[in-house]
């Protein structure tokens, strides 16, 4: 079985809260098991935003949350993380040991998922070899990580609210830590782009059920931003990728390499021995997000 470590800025836009449902999902049915999961951000309450999915469905995994220097974590940005806050509730340690623990106790590679900004990625990278294991960050991505899965980068000409989008949230919330990652980071790497989650809709089922924490994630991002119904569904594809191989909806282009500008630009160049890949719709998109559908209940 797969074995998934999943690493989110849960908290602010609810397709986060979509990936994770349908994450849970793919665990109850035996296709993919989540080893852990982190919070990318400071943000009050994520950390028990990630459990309190995961508990609706029954699954237990560890989850960690970014330490140190306050990242994200204004209250502003805090759409729905803050209403899952278990205070003086269950302790959270530091992502980076959460995910040192989860990959070294783990038979097998796993696959690391990143729907969020790359600080945790950029951390997992450089930690140094501990009473976990002696492995560095680089050494254990190398040994341990089969692929990593990012939801980030724009790579084609896309629309969103009329405007032409040429930089994605994720990478231009971090690009420093996003350019480290794409240059460092020793496995295959799958990008996710804007283009690709942004005609892809899902959140209708978890949206109908009265107490579903995904749902209410939904709802108050929703509710926010003064919009109904679903959501472009970046996160879940990106998961659904990861866990599924495509699931013959998804495929992927050439081998190349990413780079990240300073300004935020990401741009794809292919080459014969490149470690990075561009996520491809196989499918129309109403048949991608019927299926995303299925798995976010």
């Amino acid at each position: 079985m797969l074995k998934i470590f999943f690493d989110t800025d849960i908290g602010g836009d609810s397709d986060d809260a979509g990936a994770l449902s349908l994450l849970c999902n793919l665990s109850r049915a035996k296709q993919a098991e989540i080893v852990g999961a982190a919070s990318t951000t400071t943000r009050r309450g994520a950390a028990d935003c990630i459990r309190a999915i995961a508990e609706h469905y029954g699954v237990r995994f560890p989850v960690g949350e970014l330490k140190g220097e306050p990242f994200l974590g204004d209250e502003d940005g805090n759409i729905y993380a803050g209403y899952f806050d278990r205070q003086g509730g269950e302790k959270t340690e530091d992502s980076v040991r959460v995910f040192r623990r989860a990959v070294s106790v783990t038979q097998g590679k796993i696959r690391l998922v990143a729907v969020g900004p790359l600080k945790n990625v950029a951390l997992y990278l450089k930690s140094k070899g501990d009473d976990l294991s002696d492995m560095d960050g680089i050494s254990l991505f190398r040994e341990k990580v089969e692929a990593l899965y990012i939801m980030g980068g724009c790579f084609a000409d896309s629309y969103y609210a009329g405007n032409l989008v040429d930089v994605e949230y994720n990478i231009v919330q971090d690009i420093p830590s996003a350019q480290y990652v794409t240059e460092h980071c020793p496995c295959p790497v799958y990008f996710s782009p804007f283009e690709l989650g942004n005609r892809v809709f899902t959140g209708k089922n978890v949206l109908k059920e009265e107490g579903h924490p995904a749902g209410e994630c939904y709802r108050r991002f929703n509710l926010r931003w003064n919009t109904s119904g679903e959501r472009q569904s970046w996160d879940p594809i990106t998961a659904y990728f990861a866990a599924t191989d495509g699931g013959g909806l998804l495929t992927c282009g050439k081998a190349g390499k990413v780079t990240i500008f300073p300004d935020g630009k990401s741009v794809f160049r292919e080459e014969e021995k490149g470690r990075h890949f561009i996520i491809l719709p196989k499918v129309a998109f109403e048949s991608i997000s019927e299926e995303l559908n299925r798995w976010i209940v």
